[in-house]
């Protein structure tokens, strides 16, 4: 056994006593690593072997108490803090693997949101354009909406207590516009296209035939009395309702003779052979519109009290358009060469007293004319009002704004159309009658509203392809906007 001496000495070689130590001799550090540790213990067992050569036996144990203790102290030290760095390393691991975990679903239901937003949209444009469909087919709104195949709409995901995302708000669906048919590529009406004409309903053709009914307004009128001559002469076998104030034997006494002045017969043959004048009194017009398949509308808005004015259908003109509207109906297959069904009467100016100051100032010389800045007893509002009620009434439309209208004026020239309301001229009644007829046989002119005025020097020529090369109307804004090229253009050719 290891002597108690030749311990103290092996112990006190290794823990650095003062009594054992070389001149040259250095502290162990206090950062080492667990390598030299152990090397320092196994020198320490060399040396103490060495001093005791002698010795058989070795007491490990007291070697245990004296070497190996001071030791395993910072090793299990060391030991401890690997393990809690282990340990700390693998729950830093975990708490991103979590909000990893978390990331990703809230982008799954980002997606699924996205999804459910997308089959609902596609749900309701299939059901938009099946509605339309149907409607041009004829079928009614609520068989149309039974037809559409709807798609069920996803459920929204379940939100996450431990991150809720806000679940989007759909879009508002858009606002059906009511049927449309086209005008030459441009113009859009609600027009009443049907497939097959029901009984009781009139049938509106292209064009106008012997079998037509033309209601005329304010035949009273110097320009309606010729607009019922016109219609008389250019459409043999033509029947005409003039519709006037003043009185019936006031009226029939105006249009006595018209129908034998107008197609050049004897009057005893038109008695002979029946007037196709019907002479209805203002005052006891009941159902004016009744068989008529075309109107000119020649009266102003209270014109015809058979008819109430008021703002909501632009006065007697838009009540008497929608009463026509429902009583008849088109064909689909007539709608591509459809013809206007009523010609309004305006006058130029009329948009005129809405523009701003700024388009007043740009367009002066349209602008600053008397009637404009008078504007007496509000006739351009009224006729403004009017050409509304026609828009919205729904029936294939032409509006005819003339410049000023000079009785005394005599033009055998040719016709100036424009757009823009910025015209300034001078135009006949005889030309304005034969213009709005001219308006009722022509596909061009649907759907648009011009300005008329006649140049004695200008030869005339066909009205068809001046219908055609006009804007027409749009559906908000209803009459085009002015135009710097026509007004410039429009002004070199203004009476002096």
């Amino acid at each position: 056994m290891l002597s108690a001496a030749a311990a103290a000495g092996a112990a006190a070689s290794f823990i650095g006593s003062a009594q054992l130590h070389s001149p040259s001799h250095r502290a162990l550090p206090a950062r080492c690593s667990v390598t030299a540790l152990e090397g320092g213990a196994w020198s320490t067992l060399a040396l103490a072997k060495d001093a005791l050569p002698e010795a058989d036996v070795l007491d490990l144990d007291l070697l245990d108490g004296l070497i190996l203790t001071p030791l395993l102290v910072p090793i299990l030290g060391l030991v401890i803090l690997r393990s809690g760095a282990a340990a700390a390393g693998a729950k830093l691991a975990q708490l991103e693997a979590q909000r990893s975990l978390e990331t990703a679903e809230g982008r799954i239901k980002k997606l699924e949101a996205k999804v459910a937003e997308r089959d609902e949209t596609l749900v309701r444009k299939a059901e938009f354009w099946s509605d339309r469909l149907a409607k041009a087919r004829g079928e009614p709104r609520s068989q149309a909406a039974a037809a559409a195949p709807r798609k069920p709409t996803p459920k929204p995901a379940p939100v996450v207590a431990a991150a809720p995302k806000p679940t989007p708000k759909p879009k508002p669906a858009p606002a059906a516009p009511p049927p449309a048919a086209t005008v030459g590529g441009e113009a859009l009406a609600p027009w009443n296209v049907v497939t097959r004409i029901s009984n009781g309903v009139t049938q509106l053709r292209p064009g106008l035939t012997a079998n037509d009914l033309v209601l005329v307004t304010g035949a009273e009128t110097q320009a309606g009395k010729l607009v019922v001559a016109e219609l008389l002469q250019r459409i043999p076998g033509l029947r005409v309702r003039a519709c006037g104030e003043g009185g019936r034997a006031a009226l029939e006494a105006s249009l006595a003779n018209i129908e034998a002045e107008a197609c050049a017969v004897p009057k005893s043959r038109v008695e002979a052979d029946g007037s196709r004048v019907e002479i209805v009194a203002a005052e006891e017009a009941t159902a004016l519109t009744a068989g008529v398949t075309a109107v000119v509308w020649c009266a102003s808005s209270a014109g015809v009290r058979g008819r109430p004015s008021s703002s909501e259908d632009g006065g007697g003109v838009g009540g008497a358009a929608a009463v026509l509207r429902e009583a008849s109906a088109l064909l689909r297959g007539d709608q591509s060469g459809m013809t206007p069904k009523l010609v309004l009467l305006s006058t130029a100016a009329a948009s005129r007293v809405g523009w701003s100051r700024e388009t007043k100032k740009r367009f002066a010389a349209a602008a600053e004319l008397p009637i404009v800045r008078l504007d007496p007893q509000n006739i351009l509002g009224v006729k403004a009002r009017e050409e509304a009620g026609v828009r919205a009434a729904g029936l294939p439309y032409c509006i005819v704004r003339p410049c000023n209208l000079d009785e005394e004026y005599v033009s055998e020239g040719g016709y100036v159309l424009s757009s823009g309301d910025v015209a300034t001229g001078r135009i006949s009644h005889r030309d304005v009658a034969a213009l709005l007829v001219s308006a009722l046989l022509e596909p061009g002119a649907c759907g648009k509203t011009l300005e008329a005025f006649t140049l004695p020097t200008l030869p005339k020529r066909p009205l068809a392809a001046a219908f055609r090369a006009l804007p027409a109307d749009m559906e908000a804004a209803g009459s085009p906007p002015p135009e710097d090229a026509a007004y410039g253009l429009l002004q070199q050719l203004a009476p002096p």
